[in-house]
């Protein structure tokens, strides 16, 4: 039997999304029905990343979209969800090491078959955001809110 990582079963939640294929937690059922020797805590992580990501995506964007030499949209969006899943356990988890989160990361893109350039990209962000994780700057509620 193949071994199914919550990380990945995360990845294609999110990836279905975009697809407009189903909802999160409908794709996560039929995944847990298809994949019945996930322990509970398996799924629970899963669960969590799935729905944080979500959350908080507009501030894993905004920490993306930082970090970035090249206009955001042009990062696919398969590789947007592995930097989202991996900055959501980077800033979020305390329990994942950093280490961990970008070593699966870059897992995920080598198991997507993406080319090195993109196993580099996703490690060299991952890693640069991880050193630069305490001077990250998000805008000013009061200053940056724009009137209507």
């Amino acid at each position: 039997m193949i071994s199914v990582i919550p990380r990945d079963l995360a990845l294609k939640a999110l990836n279905n999304l975009g697809s407009g294929a189903c909802y999160a937690d409908q794709y996560l059922d039929r995944a847990f029905r298809q994949n019945p020797h996930l322990s509970d805590l398996d799924r629970a992580f899963t669960v969590n990343l799935v729905h944080e990501v979500l959350r908080w995506r507009l501030r894993l964007d905004w920490i993306i979209k930082q970090n970035l030499k090249f206009p955001f949209n042009e990062i696919e969006p398969l590789i947007l969800n592995i930097l989202r899943i991996a900055l959501y356990q980077i800033f979020f988890m305390d329990r994942v090491p950093e280490s961990a989160a970008v070593n699966e990361a870059v897992n995920q893109t080598k198991g997507e078959g993406r080319g090195a350039y993109l196993k580099a990209f996703v490690n060299g962000i991952l890693r640069h955001i991880c050193r630069q994780k305490g001077q990250v700057a998000f805008p000013d509620r009061k200053k940056d809110l724009k009137t209507c």
